[in-house]
């Protein structure tokens, strides 16, 4: 819990680090952070499709590389989290290495790897990858 606090109007606010607690019974927690990722990832998807129409690009090549990047990154943000924690995370079996609510996630190692499938798939489908990353 932080506290944000306006002295000159007297106004203190008390706010949870949890936005939501066990949601449909679930043991997970969700927080702020997440909320906050989560629409950077919509802006950053609403953006490329825009994008996308102006350039005349091909609408399924857009969502083959949205969900090839997606599912690498968050494959790659577990693997670099279990990879450096060193054992405190806790895992006793296969289960906890797939389960990314069981611990956390590194934010370098998803980027590399939604960069990689994203490289990945512009040469399967033979398209420039500066002109598919906007590096021109």
């Amino acid at each position: 819990m932080f506290t944000i606090a306006f002295q000159k109007m007297g106004i203190l606010m008390e706010i949870k680090n949890v936005l939501i607690s066990e949601p449909f019974g679930w043991k997970i927690e969700i927080g702020w952070n997440l909320l906050l990722l989560l629409l950077a990832l919509l802006t950053g998807l609403c953006y490329g499709y825009f994008l996308l129409k102006k350039q005349g690009g091909k609408k399924i090549d857009f969502f083959d590389y949205v969900l090839s990047s997606l599912f690498a990154g968050l494959v790659g943000a577990r693997f670099g989290y279990i990879l450096f924690s060193g054992g405190r995370s806790g895992i006793h079996s296969f289960l906890d290495i797939v389960n990314p609510f069981s611990g956390g996630l590194s934010l370098t190692f998803g980027l590399v790897a939604a960069f990689l499938a994203g490289f990945l798939c512009c040469r399967v489908k033979k398209l420039s990858a500066f002109q598919v990353f906007d590096a021109t």
